[in-house]
């Protein structure tokens, strides 16, 4: 897990620069503090621990302030923190749950689609998710991960 974590936070900063792990408290951004316009990323949450899917939405947010264009997918376990109501495990760093990073993704422009197949299996709907989240098929799914120059973390 360790290493994962490494390697995620090794390839986000070649990809941005020194400016990824700056904090901004405004969701306006400078064209200069964005570092990684035009650039995709795919982030596929499918871990049920607090711990893995916090630093990936964490890892998400930072991508998408700093003008990456952003893709969640929550699959497998990870397809519950998607949901807009009921109770969640904060990620100790930021003190924050997935569902409240993942409302910041959103505001940041990022978009967060939901695997049907596991939707489907927990027999929930799109109502049943954050605000912007859509329900998707496979299709939908890999067009984002092969989409022109993206880079895909796996939590």
């Amino acid at each position: 897990m360790i290493r994962k974590c490494l390697v995620s936070i090794a390839t986000l900063a070649l990809l941005a620069g020194p400016t990824f792990a700056q904090e901004s408290t405004s969701v306006e951004q400078t064209e200069s503090s964005r570092p990684m316009e035009g650039r995709n990323l795919v982030v596929y949450i499918q871990s049920d621990d607090a711990s893995q899917a916090g630093f990936g939405l964490f890892t998400a947010k930072q991508a998408a302030r700093a003008g990456a264009n952003v893709t969640i997918v929550l699959t497998a376990d990870g397809t519950r923190y998607g949901l807009n109501s009921g109770p969640q495990e904060t990620f100790l760093p930021t003190g924050q749950t997935p569902r409240e990073l993942l409302n910041e993704i959103s505001d940041f422009g990022g978009e967060i689609i939901v695997c049907w197949l596991f939707s489907n299996a927990f027999e929930l709907e799109a109502d049943d998710f954050v605000e912007g989240a859509r329900i998707v098929s496979m299709r939908e799914i890999f067009q984002a991960v092969w989409a022109e120059n993206a880079r895909i973390l796996q939590f």
